[in-house]
């Protein structure tokens, strides 16, 4: 009986903040996002970490319930990199662009996101010292991404269906390195390290829903 009591009163409670999706809205969103990428972890020795921009592009589903709660699953491509200067002379550095596709799945509640960034890495490559030459990466040592993202989706111009213009503002942690391993080969055939740590993103963008 007890517990039948401590049910009931649960449901009461978290009632007001479940969805339902019995008339869900459904839309369909094209997504761009753009801003600077960080890295979190150790650097080379004799360098410093230098801040790049990154952005991502991609296709949104979301379904929204009752309540200001819903889901989302997103596809993007994901484009970051990270710069390690020379400590004693900037000119000097090392910049490695990082390409993935990327699943996104997430809730939100108004208009407070939480979600994951699941990406399977489509290549990466190293540039040095501002060269526009690139030394491609073995795949095998790109780690899959897996990354906490929070953030906001702001309506600007969006109608009573749920279709219009939304703000996007979005911050990502990943939860793996970047690289199983930090170094490499360069056009010299010499070693170089990358550093080992994460490369986390801070973004801003804009999407446009579309009424399913």
């Amino acid at each position: 009986m007890k517990r039948t009591k401590f049910a009931l009163v649960a449901l009461l409670l978290t009632a007001p903040i479940i969805p339902n999706f019995a008339q869900a809205q459904t839309t369909i969103s094209p997504i761009f996002s753009i801003g600077p990428a960080f890295f979190i972890g150790t650097p080379p020795e004799g360098r410093e970490s230098n801040i790049r921009l990154g952005y991502n592009l991609g296709l949104q589903y979301q379904i929204a319930g009752s309540n200001a709660m819903g889901f989302t699953l997103g596809l993007a491509y994901d484009d970051r990199a990270t710069k390690f200067a020379n400590t004693d002379d900037a000119s000097k550095s090392t910049i490695t662009d990082f390409h993935y596709i990327t699943l996104l799945p997430g809730i939100y509640w108004h208009d407070l996101t939480l979600g994951l960034g699941i990406g399977l890495p489509l290549g990466a490559a190293v540039s040095e010292n501002l060269s526009t030459n690139f030394t491609d990466l073995n795949k095998s040592d790109i780690n899959t991404l897996f990354e906490i993202r929070v953030g906001a989706a702001i309506p600007v111009l969006v109608d009573n269906n749920g279709a219009g213009f939304s703000l996007l503002l979005t911050g990502t942690v990943p939860i793996l390195d970047a690289l199983s391993t930090p170094h490499y080969s360069t056009s010299a055939g010499l070693p170089s390290s990358l550093g080992n740590g994460r490369v986390a993103t801070l973004r801003a963008g804009i999407s446009y829903a579309f009424g399913l």
